[in-house]
């Protein structure tokens, strides 16, 4: 809970800075004051309120001294106006701060297609139970597709593959790092431009903006591939398999992926009803 601070403590404080040049009480009981005054104000969240006083425990030497020299009177009325240029400031910048979060607005983090939503949305543990019942091929279609961590067994198997196609165990390291991490700033980018579609749309006065309609589809659409590293035509290329034995051990493994999953969930569901 804040100190409060009056409106006569606050002028008491200028009298002190006047007589002794001591800007620790302004800063220390304006500040508090800011802070109660945004919070009902504006409804600042906590780390915004704490960004608020810290701005204002900087600026506020130049604060009083500005209010002193413009010869004001009334101190309360001057930090009104001086509270509320600074909260707005720290709202634009928070707005302008593109999060996933704010996709939540239109509960669009759930992105990806189909089964393939199943391996982002499933904790871990329960998607390394599922890849015990699939074959060694069709586990390591899976861990390359989706970045899963893979076994040492399967790993050797991997390498053995590297080493029929003359393909350096280091350079198809390095490769697979710079496809994570070319995905991750591509999602980032598209997020970033997404959200912006979003604050538009959300802030629009008028009807809903066509060009930002169409804008966000082609985003989503482009969105949705971003947590897939390896295609199935380039893993297809890399095992020396045909593109179509390829895609179908992958379907083949993600239906047995997506079986195991919905009896986990109907088994915990109905030990919820049971209990």
């Amino acid at each position: 809970m804040l100190q409060k601070i009056s409106d006569q403590d606050l002028r008491d404080t200028v009298l002190d800075y006047q007589k002794n040049k001591c800007i620790e009480k302004f800063r220390s009981h304006a500040g508090l004051w800011i802070m109660e005054n945004a919070r009902l104000r504006y409804k600042l969240e906590e780390d915004e309120l704490s960004e608020l006083f810290i701005t204002f425990y900087m600026r506020a030497e130049k604060c009083i001294e500005f209010f002193i020299r413009k010869d004001y009177t009334d101190l309360p009325s001057f930090l009104s106006v001086y509270a509320k240029h600074m909260a707005l400031n720290i709202l634009r910048k928070r707005r302008q701060q593109f999060t996933e979060e704010y996709l939540q607005l239109w509960q669009e983090e759930r992105i990806n297609k189909d089964t393939e939503e199943l391996i982002h949305h499933s904790p871990t543990y329960k998607i390394q139970d599922c890849l015990q019942d699939i074959s060694s091929m069709g586990r390591i279609i899976i861990c390359l597709r989706f970045n899963l961590k893979m076994s040492e067994d399967d790993l050797r198997i991997l390498y053995k593959c590297l080493k029929k196609q003359n393909k350096p165990l280091a350079n198809f390291q390095r490769e697979y790092e710079n496809r994570i991490l070319q995905q991750k700033e591509k999602r980032e980018n598209l997020i970033l431009n997404l959200n912006n579609c979003n604050r538009k749309i959300y802030n629009s006065s008028s009807s809903y903006p066509l060009l930002a309609k169409k804008r966000k589809k082609k985003l989503l659409n482009r969105l949705q591939n971003t947590h897939i590293i390896y295609s199935i035509k380039e893993m297809s290329l890399l095992f020396s398999m045909s593109r179509h034995q390829t895609g179908r051990l992958y379907r083949s493994s993600m239906e047995i992926i997506k079986e195991k999953l919905s009896k986990n969930e109907t088994f915990i569901f109905k030990e919820q009803l049971a209990a």
